[in-house]
């Protein structure tokens, strides 16, 4: 159990998890940060560039607290070819993968070998995938912007209709702007994050990339 919540944390996936990601305790409206001036030029130039990607591939370590003093780690390439289209293949050991096909979110749990499904629009990081990304949206709230380094953002988001599920924040460098990954709090307060490495743009994926096809089982 503990893999697939490790797994399903990279986009606040949840399948059959009893502590799920991003799951709704109230309706407690989220804290909105009083923007800057500046901090509003900076989200209209992130929302610009994010807006302005088409494919990324990259690789991603992932790692995840359990809330017992201990954490897990993995690692696996990560593919995006906005709007709509992902793709997740953990390292082995790991069997499991994650696919989203421009309207649904597949989750392969390969210990279970089973497959389950979301809405993109139902994990606060889908909107990610959106064609037209806007952080002044009816469904997000940006609640911080800020600069933890000379070369470092950050954009702290959560969802408007669950507020008190978890907050996403964006880590991107300045120079050139360009998303490096994200963190995860969940409701139960605790974090999960990726990075990413080896980062291209404008690469070029065959559409069959982002069908979910269930592996074949070996007899």
């Amino acid at each position: 159990m503990r893999h697939l919540l490790l797994a399903a944390a990279l986009l606040g996936v949840v399948i059959s998890a009893p502590l799920p990601v991003f799951a709704a305790e109230d309706d407690a409206p989220a804290p909105v940060a009083t923007l800057t001036p500046q901090a509003q030029a900076d989200l209209k130039r992130v929302e610009d560039y994010i807006n302005s990607i088409s494919t990324v591939s990259a690789r991603f370590t992932q790692k995840a607290d359990f809330g017992d003093g201990t954490a897990g780690v993995l690692t696996g390439q990560f593919k995006m070819w906005r709007p709509g289209r992902l793709r997740i293949d953990y390292d082995a050991p790991s069997k499991d993968f994650i696919v989203a096909d421009g309207r649904v979110i597949h989750q392969w749990d390969g210990e279970m070998k089973q497959a389950s499904q979301t809405g993109v629009d139902d994990t606060l990081p889908g909107f990610l995938l959106r064609r037209n990304l806007k952080f002044n949206g009816d469904d997000v709230t940006v609640t911080a912007v800020t600069h933890p380094g000379p070369d470092r953002m950050e954009i702290s988001l959560r969802s408007v209709k669950e507020p008190t599920a978890g907050e996403l924040t964006l880590v991107l460098s300045e120079v050139p702007l360009r998303l490096m990954g994200w963190r995860v709090l969940d409701a139960q307060n605790l974090k999960t994050e990726v990075l990413f490495e080896d980062i291209q743009q404008g690469v070029t994926f065959e559409r069959s990339t982002f069908i979910f096809e269930k592996p074949v089982q070996r007899r």
